[in-house]
């Protein structure tokens, strides 16, 4: 399989909703300060929230709902010792998509990602 680059212009229009939290006042402040440079229709897509579980389960089955954030569904990619969401492991996975990511848009193949 081969990595397919997103144009950044287009993007925008595919995110439905981007839910953040459990939210703290650290991120409401930052979302309240780098609000004016955000396009309004991105901005209406940004939902920060207190308690993730009953925010989710309006949009989502609540079966889908990971435990972390208060629901059933059990995520064992991310999972670490204990069953738990492992930050450190998704950020190496996130790390290693935008590598991809770059060298794709900068025209180079990437078989097998």
């Amino acid at each position: 399989a081969h990595v397919r680059c997103v144009d950044t212009a287009e993007y925008m229009g595919r995110l439905e909703a981007l839910y953040a939290g459990p939210a703290n006042a650290v991120l409401r402040t930052l979302l309240r300060m780098i609000s004016p440079l955000l396009p309004p229709r991105l901005l209406a897509k940004i939902h920060v929230v207190g308690a993730m579980r009953p925010r989710l389960a309006k949009v989502m089955d609540e079966g889908l709902i990971p435990t972390d954030l208060g629901g059933e569904a059990e995520h064992p990619r991310f999972a670490g010792a204990g069953g738990h969401f492992d930050f450190e492991e998704m950020m190496a996975l996130q790390q290693q998509h935008c590598r991809a990511y770059l060298a794709c848009m900068s025209g180079a193949s990437l078989p097998g990602l």
